[in-house]
């Protein structure tokens, strides 16, 4: 079902101008009724309502081992999602992650942010990032680093 125009008033009496969607994991849209990738077709159904004045949908929380093809080519190719990856990282430390059944690294994100900003250098991104907890002592200085190289601007992706 193809979605209604927002509610919300606007100028000269359109829908609303930006939609903001928010959710713990919002890259895993749909996998909960058994449509894995939904968000995607979700965006394409959201930028067909630019005719009704919807100028911009900002997605919120995406877990990084979901943003890859065909969601990246969506945000970054249709109008309306703005390319603003707010993204769960949470650690550099893989050996951290893996003992909070999450996925990546370090070096994994890099990858991800530069294949993105090769794509689209005005990308934007954002994340919270732990620098506490058992794990982060040995490697606290390597981790700073990649924060540093994480918020650099677009030009430093290597």
């Amino acid at each position: 079902m193809a979605p209604t125009a927002p509610a919300g008033a606007a100028p000269g009496g359109r829908g609303a101008r930006e939609l903001v969607l928010v959710a713990q994991d919002l890259a895993s849209y749909g996998r909960d009724t058994g449509s894995p990738g939904a968000l995607a077709p979700l965006l394409h159904s959201l930028d067909a309502l630019s005719a009704e004045g919807l100028a911009r949908v900002r997605l919120l929380y995406l877990y990084p081992s979901q943003v890859r093809d065909p969601l990246v080519g969506t945000i970054l190719d249709l109008a309306t999602p703005v390319p603003y990856f707010d993204l769960s990282l949470q650690h550099a430390s893989e050996p951290l992650l893996k003992s909070m059944r999450r996925w990546g690294s370090g070096d994994r994100f890099l990858e991800m942010i530069g294949a993105i900003r090769r794509r689209e250098p005005a990308a934007a991104f954002r994340s919270s990032l732990g620098s506490t907890g058992p794990a982060c002592s040995p490697s606290a200085p390597r981790t700073a680093r990649r924060r540093r190289r994480w918020a650099a601007p677009s030009t430093a992706t290597s």
